[in-house]
């Protein structure tokens, strides 16, 4: 179907002249401003790769296209998108707009330094052009067809699997990378340990336990990006160890304790889980409760204690559960949030902190159904929020 004359002008006017303003407004900046005080990145560092993403559908495929603030083209990037699919920018952090003139939609993203993830999700439905200085290359269905058909090639399974190959050995590269840099800076806290006599050692402990907390985040993220590609490509297997869940709790809330020197955790036991030995994948399960007491550290007050607790239900099941007072949860969001690569709508995240990739609740998920067992949230908004899952006493 061709799209009328009138509208493809209109677009292109609209498109210009969005574009016209960024542009001005990046010249006024540069001009008038040394230090912008909102994304100083995006004008201060161009070296960051901050740009501007134009993008186009025709069918499953999607192309994308980049611009440096100055407006100079970088780069012509290619995806296949199953229908319904997911957008995946690996760049610089994100805004969305989506101006939409009846069947057309334009799509920006303004990327900066401080979110190094984008997940955008496109409905099945969705038509993206791609503009090139307000020219449309694909206006019409028979159009985009050739241009899907041109596209289709360059898009297999095999041309996808080293890709996925190659990301896995990347992360497993940073991970080793880090594990040496916290193991160097956990000596250098030890020669620390004694009383500082300078307000300089003081600082310098100080630096060094925040250095530790961001490498700990740092893995954790990486650990569930290497999950969700198992997961994604069904490589995803479980090694069932005896496990005395009672002890490995405690392992992991000390630990977050020595991170998060300024947060303060609590653990809540039955008397009957003083020892509760089971079948589980200690390593998986390990990664779960990381993901929910780091899910806690980034929303709640630093005032408010984190509960982690641990009872028996019934007399086939064992109950954890992570309990925080932060901002809570909306009840339409609380199906929502253990989808991938879903981050909450609802919340903020308070300055220092990210939503992250929104893998960690998905992770934990099929981890959990992976060992017989179930997620959940309870929650009200402005009244804390509560993470659980339950495994099976006997299972596997």
């Amino acid at each position: 179907m061709e799209y009328p004359s009138g509208k493809r002008a209109s677009f292109g006017q609209l498109s210009v002249t969005l574009l016209s303003l960024f542009r001005a407004l990046v010249v006024w900046l540069r001009t008038h401003t040394a230090s912008p005080p909102w994304l100083p990145a995006v004008f201060q560092r161009p070296q960051s790769a901050c740009c501007i993403a134009l993008g186009v559908t025709a069918g499953s495929y999607c192309l994308l296209s980049l611009f440096f603030p100055d407006f100079s083209l970088l780069s012509l990037l290619l995806f296949l998108l199953p229908p319904g699919g997911t957008l995946f920018l690996w760049g610089t952090g994100p805004a969305l707009l989506a101006i939409v003139t009846g069947e057309i939609t334009l799509f920006l993203c303004f990327t900066c330094l401080f979110r190094p993830e984008a997940f955008y999700q496109l409905a099945e439905s969705t038509t993206l052009l791609l503009l090139l200085g307000g020219i449309a290359l694909a206006q019409s269905e028979a159009e985009r067809q050739q241009l899907a058909q041109k596209i289709q090639p360059a898009h297999t399974d095999e041309t996808q699997t080293p890709d996925e190959d190659t990301l896995t050995m990347i992360s497993h590269r940073l991970r080793s990378l880090l594990t040496s840099l916290s193991l160097n800076t956990q000596v250098l806290q030890e020669s620390l340990q004694a009383p500082p006599s300078t307000r300089t050692l003081r600082l310098l402990q100080q630096r060094c336990t925040r250095s530790l907390a961001h490498i700990s985040a740092l893995t954790l993220t990486l650990d569930n990006l290497v999950e969700t590609i198992r997961i994604q490509t069904g490589q995803l297997t479980y090694d069932f160890t005896e496990c005395d869940l009672t002890e490995l709790l405690r392992s992991l809330l000390e630990e977050q304790s020595r991170l998060h020197p300024d947060h303060h955790f609590l653990l809540s036991l039955e008397p009957e889980c003083d020892q509760l030995p089971l079948f589980i994948d200690e390593a998986r399960i390990s990664l779960v409760v990381l993901n929910l007491l780091s899910n806690a550290l980034r929303f709640a007050p630093a005032d408010q204690p984190i509960t982690l607790s641990l009872h028996r239900v019934e007399t086939d099941q064992v109950h954890v559960q992570v309990h925080d007072e932060g901002p809570g949860l909306p009840g339409f969001e609380q199906e929502r949030i253990w989808e991938r690569f879903y981050c909450s709508e609802y919340i903020q995240a308070p300055p220092g902190f990210s939503h992250g990739l929104g893998l960690g609740l998905y992770v934990t998920r099929v981890i959990i159904e992976g060992h017989g067992g179930q997620v959940g949230v309870e929650s009200t908004p402005g009244k804390g929020a509560t993470f659980w899952f339950q495994l099976p006493l006997h299972a596997l």
